[in-house]
């Protein structure tokens, strides 16, 4: 996988505005953490707590909301910088991310994928479902010799219930199957930290949520 995992879940995703979603800004922010984590600017240990290991390179600036959130909650279990942030986006903080990753991907790219943002007009369903079905398959091809970024990249997928309806249930399967592959082998041990990961996140997402409508509720 050339792009990186931002890049690419940018280059599915974006034009089902999945990432208007909770779950997309959610799968968004980490993807982001996650090319963080693979350059090792960041670090996570056994509880998951976070920490900065390296300055920001200017080829993952995209990611300085994230990074400047982990420099100021540091130490701080991951599932309490990432839920709260992801809560309190706005469009302005969601768009502000979504440009940073989209400038590092080539013309091009995004035509071919149909990212069409908020210049162009909407692209054809079909032809959108066909290109990103191509490209998954074309990951999936590369198996065994799945790089950690596909592993981490499909596990947002499969975890992003809007996502996983965008593929048919042989693509899941497939990805699956590289997932229990790479799982299996040695040296992939951030994408296995990975998906433990995403869990504690989306679990506190999850509860952060629903104390957010409850609140709402007793107020009302």
């Amino acid at each position: 996988m050339k792009l990186r995992i931002a890049q690419t879940l940018i280059l599915i995703l974006y034009d089902e505005k999945i990432m208007k979603t909770v779950e997309g800004e959610v799968s968004l922010c980490l993807a982001c953490f996650g090319d963080m984590l693979l350059e090792n600017v960041v670090e996570v240990d056994d509880d998951f707590s976070v920490f900065i290991m390296n300055d920001l390179p200017e080829d993952l600036s995209y990611c300085k909301p994230i990074y400047e959130e982990v420099i100021h909650k540091k130490g701080k279990k991951l599932k309490d910088i990432i839920a709260p942030f992801v809560i309190s986006l706005n469009k302005k903080k969601r768009k502000k991310i979504i440009d940073g990753i989209s400038a590092f991907i080539s013309i091009s790219q995004q035509e071919r994928m149909r990212i069409k943002s908020t210049l162009g007009k909407k692209a054809s369903r079909d032809r959108a479902v066909k290109e990103r079905k191509q490209y998954i398959e074309q990951l999936i091809a590369e198996a065994p010799k799945v790089q950690q970024e596909t592993a981490m990249l499909f596990q947002l997928i499969l975890k992003n219930k809007k996502a996983r309806n965008l593929f048919s249930d042989d693509d899941i399967q497939q990805m699956r199957k590289v997932l229990q592959e790479c799982e299996s082998k040695q040296g992939n041990e951030i994408s296995g930290s990975y998906k433990e990961i995403i869990d504690e996140v989306m679990a506190e997402i999850s509860a952060l949520a629903a104390a957010v409508s409850a609140s709402s509720i007793i107020l009302g």
